[in-house]
C-alpha cells in the first residue's frame, strides 16, 4: 500500500510558525542627532537670561541684546492674552519694557534704578515661562504680530481684545 507522492508531500509539511512582529532597526539621520532636546534648550535660554541680567546690572549690555529682549517681552505680552491672570502678566511684562526704555534713554524721566532692574528681572522670567508654555505656532504668530507692528503695547492691561486672542 504505497502512498502517492502527493500524499507523502502533504504529510511531511509542518505547520507554518506564526511570525512575530519585530520592529526593524532604522538608522537615525545624522541631522536629527545634531538637534538638541527642548530640555537642554530651556536650560540654555535661562542661562542666557541670567547673563543678560548680569550685563544689565553691570551696565555692559549691548543695545542689540536689549532690542532682542524687548522683542521677547513683547511677544510674551501678546501670548499672555490667552493665559490666566493675563492682566497681571501683561503689567509685569510692560514694566520690563519700561525698564528697558529707561535703560536705553540717556535722559529718562525716571532713572534706571534697583527697582526697575528687579522689574526687568521678573519680566524676563515671566516671559521665559510664557514662551515655554506656548505652542510653536502661537509663538510664531505672536512674533509676526510684533514684528509687523500690529500690536500696541499699553500699560492698561484691561484692553485684551478678541483680535489679540486669535492672532493670524
Amino acid at each position: 500500500m504505497g502512498k502517492t507522492p502527493l500524499e507523502q508531500q502533504e504529510m511531511s509539511k509542518k505547520p507554518r510558525p506564526k511570525k512575530k512582529y519585530r520592529p526593524r532597526a532604522v538608522a537615525v539621520p545624522t541631522y536629527l542627532n545634531s538637534l538638541s532636546s527642548d530640555v537642554d534648550h530651556g536650560k540654555d535660554a535661562r542661562d542666557e537670561d541670567r547673563v543678560f541680567l548680569l550685563q544689565v546690572a553691570n551696565r555692559t549690555v549691548e543695545k542689540v541684546d536689549l532690542a532682542m529682549y524687548g522683542q521677547i517681552l513683547q511677544i510674551a505680552w501678546v501670548l499672555a492674552a490667552k493665559m490666566e491672570r493675563a492682566k497681571e502678566l501683561r503689567q509685569c511684562l510692560y514694566d520690563g519694557l519700561v525698564a528697558i526704555g529707561c535703560y536705553i534713554d540717556e535722559k529718562p524721566k525716571t532713572p534706571f534704578n534697583d527697582e526697575m532692574f528687579e522689574g526687568l528681572s521678573q519680566a524676563t522670567e515671566v516671559a521665559r515661562d510664557i514662551l515655554e508654555n506656548s505652542g510653536e505656532i502661537e509663538r510664531a504668530q505672536a512674533g509676526a504680530a510684533v514684528l509687523s507692528g500690529r500690536v500696541k503695547f499699553e500699560s492698561d492691561a484691561d484692553k485684551i481684545t478678541d483680535r489679540e486672542v486669535v492672532l493670524r
